[in-house]
């Protein structure tokens, strides 16, 4: 049966995730926030350490600048009982980024932001704080698992002082025939 299972996954595509390789120009981002304790700094730069780079304080040193603009998260009501009490919320986190080498921008402004609802007991209000955490967390990291696949796309920069690429001569047009 394990076999069987072995062969329709094989035979589906399917295989297992690894982690994405930067291109060289983020070797040593920099990471400049606002806040260096939020959840999405943290899990951020956990993500380029993971993928091999190596995150430098201070952006004299860095390859690459990745730029927090915005890093905020929060809740909404989203139902109220008869009672008017909170019944669902709505856990939302949004990020503002861009990223710079030197003088280029390389990705310009993004926002990115998700939400997760969840259901809310007022018996239960402790469980209800640490649900939020959670969701808050687990939002954090999904944005920075999103903000690295950007990353990974990033075209690698030639080193500095290397010439830049020499583009094709124009091919002859041909003239219309009489």
């Amino acid at each position: 049966m394990l076999l069987v299972a072995a062969f329709l996954l094989a035979g589906c595509g399917f295989h297992l995730q690894g982690v994405s390789r930067l291109p060289n120009t983020l070797d040593r981002p920099h990471v400049d926030a606002p806040d260096r304790y939020t959840d999405f700094y943290q899990s951020l730069t956990e993500a380029l350490e993971v993928s091999g780079s190596r995150p430098v304080p201070a952006s004299a040193q860095a390859t690459a600048v990745i730029e927090v603009l915005r890093d905020e998260s929060g809740q909404r009501v989203l139902s109220v009982s008869a009672e008017n009490r909170p019944t669902e919320y709505e856990v939302f986190y949004t990020v503002d980024y861009r990223v710079r080498a030197g003088d280029r921008e390389l990705l310009p402004k993004q926002r990115l932001s998700l939400t997760r609802e969840y259901s809310f007991d007022e018996r239960a209000l402790l469980a209800r704080q640490q649900e939020q955490e959670l969701l808050r967390a687990a939002l954090a990291r999904d944005l920075a698992g999103l903000v690295m696949r950007r990353l990974a796309a990033l075209p690698p920069l030639p080193p500095p002082g290397a010439a830049p690429a020499a583009s094709p001569p124009d091919a002859p047009v041909p003239s219309p025939a009489p």
